[in-house]
C-alpha cells in the first residue's frame, strides 16, 4: 500500500479473453473477489483468487485482469485508478499473463470432415469444419485442428476460395485461435478451434466454389505438405468441399 488504507476495499480478479479486451467487448470467463483489510503505508497484503475455467472454454492464451475497488457511502463500490511510473492515472485495471488454457478430450460433435487427406505435414490434422455463413460478401467458418506432435515452428492458416479452374477469389490468413494460441504451445491430441472470416474479392460472382485450407511456416512462408493415408505428400491444400455463394443465403454442397 502506498499509503494507509481507510475504509473497505476489495480486489477483483477476472479471467478474460484478449480478443474481447482489445475490442472493448466483455469476454469475461470467470471472476473472483476478495476483501482487503486495512493496511499501513508501505505494507503488503496478499489476496488469493481462484478463477474457474468454464468447461467449454477453447484452448489458447488468456489474461488475468485485476481491479481494486473502494466502498463509498453514496456510489457503492468505486474502482480505483492505476498510476503509471510518472504518477499519471490512465487505466483502472492491471493485466497479468498470458495464461495458457489447454483442452483435451474428443472432437466436438457435428463437424463436417474434409473430403480427402487431412494430415498437414505430420504436425496437425484438420478434424472438421462448421460453416456459419456463405454469401458473396462473407464466408464465416470454424476449423477444428488436432495437434499430432509438439511443434517447433509457428504456423499460419490460410483459408482460400477458388473456382473450378483454380482461380483464387478470396483468402483469409491468420494464426490459429484468433492469433492467441501459437502452434508451438499445442499439445499432442489437443483440439483447437480456429475462426476465419473470408471476404471474397469485389466482383466475385455468385456460384459454386471450392474451399481449401493451407498451413505455412510463419518464419519461412513455406507450405506444409498434406499427407495421404499412406504418408505420401498429396499437395499443400486440404479440400473442405464446395460452397455456394449467393447474395443473401448460405449453403454447402
Amino acid at each position: 500500500a502506498g499509503r494507509g488504507l481507510d475504509g473497505r476495499y476489495r480486489v477483483k480478479a477476472r479471467l478474460v479473453h484478449p480478443v474481447g479486451y482489445q475490442r472493448g467487448a466483455d469476454r469475461t470467463l470467470s471472476e473472483d473477489t476478495q476483501p482487503v483489510e486495512g493496511a499501513a503505508a508501505g505494507s503488503l497484503r496478499l489476496t488469493t483468487h481462484r478463477l474457474q475455467v468454464p468447461p467449454a472454454t477453447p484452448p489458447g492464451l488468456y489474461l488475468v485482469e485485476l481491479q481494486v475497488e473502494r466502498s463509498g457511502a453514496e456510489h457503492g463500490w468505486e474502482r480505483l485508478a492505476v498510476r503509471n511510473q510518472h504518477g499519471v492515472s490512465t487505466v483502472t485495471e492491471i493485466l497479468l499473463g498470458p495464461v495458457v488454457v489447454r483442452r483435451g478430450g474428443p472432437a466436438p460433435e457435428g463437424l463436417t470432415p474434409p473430403s480427402g487427406a487431412r494430415n498437414v505435414g505430420g504436425q496437425m490434422a484438420l478434424e472438421g469444419t462448421t460453416i456459419e455463413n456463405a454469401t458473396a460478401s462473407d464466408v464465416a467458418l470454424r476449423l477444428y485442428w488436432k495437434g499430432l506432435r509438439r511443434m517447433d515452428d509457428n504456423y499460419r492458416v490460410a483459408v482460400r476460395l477458388v473456382d473450378s479452374a483454380g482461380r483464387l477469389w478470396g483468402q483469409d490468413d491468420s494464426q490459429p485461435a484468433d492469433g492467441y494460441y501459437p502452434t508451438t504451445l499445442w499439445e499432442p491430441g489437443e483440439f483447437v478451434m480456429d475462426r476465419h472470416n473470408l471476404r471474397p474479392l469485389p466482383g466475385t460472382p455468385p456460384g459454386d466454389y471450392l474451399l481449401e485450407v493451407r498451413a505455412y511456416s510463419l518464419a519461412t512462408g513455406k507450405d506444409l505438405e498434406v499427407l495421404d493415408a499412406g504418408g505420401a505428400p498429396s499437395g499443400p491444400a486440404v479440400r473442405l468441399g464446395n460452397v455456394s455463394l449467393s447474395k443473401g443465403a448460405s449453403g454447402q454442397d
